[in-house]
């Protein structure tokens, strides 16, 4: 969460009645001091207009003895004693901003410029009474980090970048318990690759339950599960991808669906799939736990039982004679219920 990262300055109207050092303070550049400021710079009807402001301390180093200390506090353009486009110093005359301003109650707001931290830029943008809003870019350690939309301090949506500014994703963002979250539709740069997917909380979404995804008359369909001695206690069950029948162990301890790399490629030449379709792999263990990393892509025209599913994410095996596993995420996450009873699996539209 990106709220309120900067100090909101009290404003008091300058006023410049004081004592003119040297030049013309009316109608030309001069040096004019009051008891806490001093202006360097050009003047225009008696109203300084442009030029650096000083902030004037005076120290009391003994009796009746005083040290004077002048520090840079602004230096731009000003209109009715106000600053309105130029730069604002911190009390060790380092840079904090350099933009333009605006006023409201009393309060002077950064509006729209570039935010500086230790002496490293950490904003550029837009602003909106104490916060960022708007188009801008954030940066972290001198390198930009996030450029896109800020909604009342909040990133809403644009790019994100790693620590040599590649582009890693652009798209949508939601805070969530002060914690920033890809949450939304947008594309993932991974690998050299791009990956147009959803996100929830952080989390890429993929065999979410649609209604429209499914397409059936009945309120449910009623499927049988396949006993096999070669395969133990686990079942077989058949599910046809784009006309393909393929039997698959029927294994509620595993998460995944899978397909074979063969039926990838006739789908590819098919033109049923392509790279908009695929997601980012993931690394699947085994229960030797044996890792090894699959790659995902998104199929339709999944015929299970009395129902076509699209929009299904499946895995994809490494070689054709890996097995065929149908766990649990598919009916879990793609259909509103199912229920498993002996011999048969009922999924619920």
């Amino acid at each position: 969460m990106i709220r309120n990262l900067f100090i909101i300055i009290l404003f008091s109207p300058i006023v410049l009645y004081g004592q003119c050092l040297e030049g013309d303070c009316e109608n030309d550049k001069g040096i004019k001091q009051t008891e806490t400021r001093k202006y360097v710079g050009k003047f225009s009807n008696g109203q300084f207009i442009s030029g650096e402001v000083y902030l004037v301390e005076y120290n009391e180093i003994g009796e009746n003895l005083y040290s004077k200390k002048e520090r840079l506090e602004y230096k731009g353009e000003f209109e009715n004693g106000r600053i309105i486009i130029g730069k604002s110093y911190d009390e060790n005359e380092e840079l904090i901003f350099d933009g333009e301003y605006s006023y409201s109650d009393g309060y002077r707001y950064f509006s729209q410029g570039k935010w500086y931290v230790d002496k490293q830029i950490i904003y550029d943008g837009h602003f909106l009474n104490g916060t960022l809003h708007g188009k801008g870019i954030m940066f972290k350690n001198g390198v930009k980090s996030l450029e896109g939309k800020f909604l009342n301090g909040e990133f809403i949506e644009g790019k994100t970048f790693d620590e040599n500014e590649k582009l890693i994703y652009d798209g949508q963002y939601k805070n969530i318990d002060n914690s920033r979250y890809r949450n939304g539709l947008g594309i993932l740069y991974e690998d050299g690759e791009e990956y147009k997917i959803k996100y929830n909380k952080g989390v890429i979404v993929a065999n979410e339950y649609l209604s429209d995804d499914i397409v059936g008359v009945d309120e449910f369909t009623e499927i049988n599960l396949i006993s096999s001695a070669d395969y133990g206690s686990n079942e077989l069950i058949n599910i046809f991808i784009n006309g393909n029948k393929l039997t698959y162990t029927f294994d509620t301890g595993a998460e995944g669906f899978d397909i074979p790399p063969s039926l990838e490629k006739k789908l590819i030449e098919k033109g049923l799939i392509d790279k908009s379709d695929y997601y980012p792999p993931i690394i699947s263990v085994d229960a030797n736990n044996n890792k090894k990393k699959l790659r995902r892509v998104k199929i339709s025209n999944i015929k299970i039982g009395d129902y076509v599913v699209n929009n299904v994410v499946a895995t994809i095996n490494n070689r054709d004679d890996d097995p065929l596993l149908l766990g649990r995420d598919l009916f879990q996450r793609k259909f509103r219920d199912y229920t498993l009873k002996p011999g048969s699996l009922i999924l619920y539209k």
